[in-house]
Parts: structure tokens; sequence; C-alpha cells
């Protein structure tokens, strides 16, 4: 998918790039206000609301992790993009299905991260925090939002090797330096975040021996390629696609 992102971009010929997926209906006034925010030069990117059309989903939000778009310190990422919001606001992030940037700005920092891989997990992030280090502000704006037809997702033991790989390197990548009690505040917010931090749903993961193999493993490929090695090589061992 970062492969993607970086073609299109590459052949796009406006000066800003927008970003929707593939099961994302997007409103009528959709492109209207996704532009807006870009009347401030000082604005590197915009995110859009993005409304869920699974029926019947019982979500609930904490108070206190009301935030949209905000990233920890510890590797943490809220989203929220779902919330109902007046008024456009500042953002730490935005959201893959419903993104936009100065093209300008992705030609300054070399496009998306190849290093994000199999389910690019937190490449959208990457990119936000690499716009804002360049000192652009990144927006919400409520009103350019998008239907999102998305259906969940197989929790697999790839599943397991991939998100915990793609969160590792974004994060190994994006808070240096790093020390000892850094990263070990990183692994505890990974592996047993704050109660209160996650949106309940009814959905449940069951780890099992076999999925915290692959869980290490992830783990260990993403150290090994902030160091810059290559951890296809264990990817190939395990036939990860």
């Amino acid at each position: 998918m970062v492969k993607a992102r970086n073609v299109g971009w590459k052949h796009a010929k406006g000066d800003i790039i927008a970003f929707v997926d593939d099961d994302a209906i997007v409103s009528k006034t959709w492109s209207k206000y996704i532009l807006e925010p870009y009347k401030d030069k000082t604005v590197g990117g915009v995110v859009g609301r993005v409304i869920s059309s699974r029926e019947g989903e019982e979500i609930i939000v904490p108070e206190k992790h009301s935030s949209i778009g905000k990233v920890f310190t510890n590797g943490l990422v809220l989203g929220n993009f779902d919330l109902k919001q007046e008024f456009t606001i500042e953002v730490d992030t935005l959201i893959g299905c419903n993104m936009s940037f100065r093209r300008n700005l992705l030609v300054e920092v070399n496009g998306f991260d190849e290093n994000f891989r199999g389910n690019c997990f937190r490449d959208d992030t990457d990119m936000s925090l690499r716009i804002k280090n360049l000192n652009y502000k990144l927006i919400f704006h409520p009103k350019a939002f998008v239907i999102h037809k998305y259906k969940g997702k197989t929790v697999s033991q790839n599943w397991f090797y991939w998100t915990v790989y793609n969160h590792t390197y974004f994060y190994l990548k994006n808070f240096k330096p790093i020390n000892p009690q850094k990263f070990f505040a990183f692994l505890l917010a990974t592996f047993r975040p704050p109660a209160d931090y996650m949106k309940k749903t009814k959905i449940q993961i069951k780890h099992t021996p076999t999925s915290l193999c692959y869980v290490l493993l992830g783990l260990f490929s993403a150290i090994y390629a902030n160091k810059k090695g290559d951890p296809k090589r264990i990817e190939k061992i395990l036939k990860l696609k």
C-alpha cells in the first residue's frame, strides 16, 4: 500500500494530494472542505471525519481520551476521527483513509517510507509527524467526511507480526534518542495500554502461544530494520505477505 501511495502522488499533477481508501465513500462536499484549510499557508495536511457504516457497533469513548488525532511520546496514538466536532482543530496525525498533504511537502520528505510493509500500520502517522517537523500544521476538518464501509480485519498470525513490526518501527524512527527507560515505557504502553485508552467494543483479540511468537518476531524485525538491517529475511522464512 505504501508503494502504491508513492506511485500515485508522483503521477498526480495537483498541488494538493488527497488519499482515500477503496472502501470509503466521499461526501458530496468533501473536496470543498478538504481544500478549505489550505488557504492558510502554514497548513501542511488536512484530515476529515471518518464515519463507520457498520450498524449496531457499540463504541464508548472514555472522556479522558476523547482527543482527536493525538500522538503520545510513549508511542500510543489516539485516532477518534469518527467523533463529532463542530469546528476545525489542529491535530498530531492524519488517518490514511481520508487524508491530504501539500505535494511539495511530499517531495521534500521523499514520500512515504516503504519500510512500512504488510498492513502498513502507522505509515500515515509517520508521514504526519514528518510534515509537522517541517513546522507545518495538520488540521482536522469535520465537514470533509467519508463513509467508511469497513468490515473489520482478519486477526491472524501475520496480523500480529505486521502490527507489532510497523508500530515498533514507527516508534524507533520518530522518538529518538531512545534510552532503555523510554523503550520500556513504549513496551509497557504497547502491550499493556491504559485500561481506559482503548475504545470499548465487542471485539476481543485473543493471544495464543503462536501469536505471541509472531509478536516477538515483529518486535525483533523492527529493531533490526531501524538499525538498517533487512527484516525481509525473517519475512521470507515466515512466508509473510
